[in-house]
Order: C-alpha cells, then sequence, then structure tokens
C-alpha cells in the first residue's frame, strides 16, 4: 500500500480522505492498474509514484494560490472551507487516470 504523505490536521477532512485513500485495497489497485496500462502503452508512470506526486503538486498549487487571493469555486459558490477544496484537488488528482486501469 502507498503512502500518500500529504499533511493535513488531524481532524480534517483532507486528513479522513488521505487516510481513506491509503487503506483502501480497490482505489489502490485502480492505481496499479493504471500503471501496468501504461507500462503496455509504452507511456509514462501512470501509477501510485504519480498519483503520489501530481497530488502533492496539486496540493501545492493551490496553498499558493489561496495565499494569493484566489478563491476556488467550491468555497465562492459553494460554501465549502479550504479544506473541502483541498479534498475536491486531492480526489480529483487521485482519480484522474483511473479509467486507464480498464484496458
Amino acid at each position: 500500500m502507498i503512502k500518500l504523505g500529504i499533511d493535513a490536521p488531524p481532524a480534517s477532512r483532507t486528513a479522513q480522505v488521505v487516510a481513506l485513500l491509503e487503506s483502501d485495497i480497490e482505489i489502490q489497485t485502480l492505481w496499479y492498474m493504471a500503471n501496468r496500462t501504461s507500462r503496455r502503452a509504452a507511456v509514462n508512470d501512470h501509477g501510485p509514484v504519480h498519483v503520489r506526486t501530481a497530488m502533492h503538486h496539486g496540493d501545492s498549487l493551490l496553498r499558493l494560490l489561496i495565499e494569493a487571493g484566489v478563491q476556488p469555486n467550491c468555497i465562492t459558490d459553494h460554501a465549502m472551507t479550504e479544506d473541502d477544496a483541498r479534498v475536491v484537488v486531492l480526489l480529483g488528482l487521485a482519480t484522474h487516470d483511473v479509467g486507464m486501469s480498464i484496458h
């Protein structure tokens, strides 16, 4: 099982989602299978390491945008919190390549 290494306050939704992703065998298998497909297609990594890297970059970009005063629309339009915005970004990145597992 891959550890994502995303830092979050223990009681936050982000921490709950990260713990779920780190312990869920189904999502971990989807990441593994996406990587198998990318190897057969002779393209770069699309597995767990790619997901972890993308999640870290996305989390950093979100933090930089918020610090610069840019508010995600889930905050401005849907009354969500910054923690919710992190969850949205991280889940989007966690699942962005799982369709490759089907091939």
